[in-house]
């Protein structure tokens, strides 16, 4: 019986220090999506911007993928979407107002990463619907030749 105990206090141990693996991935992509950010936000091209941006979106990506092997309740992030409100707000707003505001989600996710675990993901999830939106935009433009 002391040994099954011991077993699954290892398991335990080492399922926490996934779980600490697994967060430090999570920052160091959010962490790397505000670098690209500010990388897009201060490009003088709309093509860099389109470059930049798309690394944003991959970071959120990656973050995400991190959460969900943290996270047990991953279904609930389909639910996670931006409401209508939002949306119609960001598409009367120019895109370097676009960018800012992701930006500053972006660290407000890391704000609630130590307090919040789960309402940092929901935020992440959100997050990223809005900046593929905001991707698809640059790129419309960019194919369109509007600068």
């Amino acid at each position: 019986m002391l040994r099954l105990l011991g077993k699954l206090k290892e398991v335990e141990n080492m399922s926490i220090k996934l779980n600490s693996i697994y967060k430090n991935q999570i920052i160091k992509g959010i962490k790397n999506a505000i670098n690209y950010c500010d990388k897009t936000i201060s490009a003088n091209s709309l093509k860099d911007k389109e470059v930049n941006f798309w690394h944003v979106n991959s970071e959120l990506e990656y973050s995400l993928f991190y959460f969900n092997l943290s996270l047990v309740k991953e279904e609930d992030s389909f639910r996670w979407k931006p409401n209508k409100k939002l949306k119609d707000k960001l598409k009367n707003l120019n895109l370097e107002t676009k960018l800012k505001l992701i930006r500053k989600t972006l660290f407000k996710i890391i704000e609630l990463f130590s307090t919040d675990f789960y309402s940092s993901y929901k935020q992440t999830v959100i997050t990223r619907t809005l900046s593929n939106l905001i991707y698809k935009e640059i790129t419309k433009k960019l194919k369109g030749g509007i600068k």
